[in-house]
């Protein structure tokens, strides 16, 4: 578990790299000794930057492990693939090749075009993000089977129109475990 542990914090970013148009914050806490939380960013130069947030399953060292591979084989990938819908085909096919067994990850992926203040969403299980707008909040309509559990799986994409001021929540479903295990 230490082994793991320190491994994963060499791997998530403790910081967000500057992105134009975007503040961004982080915050982890695993829940229990390690998780299997993905989170990375990546400059797509031609096309925008490309923000992914991901849980692998399960709560060991194993889902730990399994998301370093994962993060791993995002970081090769993300160059080649700047459609966050293709991507997440190509990353599925990936990981099927590397199969292990009752292994599987969700994952969000964010393509931000600080031009257009556009996200372009891909989603394979993951939580949906939640949007705070002045006085509401809403959920994005985004939905996905999750990556290396189906062959040959098509993604959709939704575009986003970001306004000022608008604050989105990227949360995994670690926080729903916490308040249930606090009740």
């Amino acid at each position: 578990l230490r082994a793991a542990r320190k491994l994963q914090k060499v791997l998530l970013p403790r910081t967000a790299p500057p992105i134009a148009g975007l503040e961004i914050a982080l915050g982890a806490r695993p829940a229990r000794e390690i998780s299997g939380d993905i989170y990375d960013f990546f400059d797509c130069d031609a096309c925008g930057s490309l923000i992914c947030f991901g849980d692998s399953s399960g709560k060991s060292a194993a889902a730990a492990l399994y998301g370093a591979l994962v993060s791993g084989l995002l970081r090769s990938l993300a160059g080649v693939q700047k459609d966050p819908a293709e991507l997440m085909a190509h990353l599925n096919e990936t990981l099927l090749e590397r199969r292990v067994e009752t292994k599987y990850v969700t994952m969000l992926l964010m393509l931000w075009d600080a031009q257009t203040r556009q996200f372009t969403l891909a989603n394979a299980g993951n939580t949906p993000p939640m949007v705070c707008r002045g006085e509401k909040v809403f959920s994005l309509d985004v939905a996905g089977i999750p990556l290396g559990l189906l062959d040959g799986r098509s993604y959709d994409e939704i575009t986003f129109q970001a306004e000022p001021g608008d604050l989105i929540l990227l949360h995994s479903d670690g926080v729903a475990d916490q308040l249930r295990h606090t009740e």
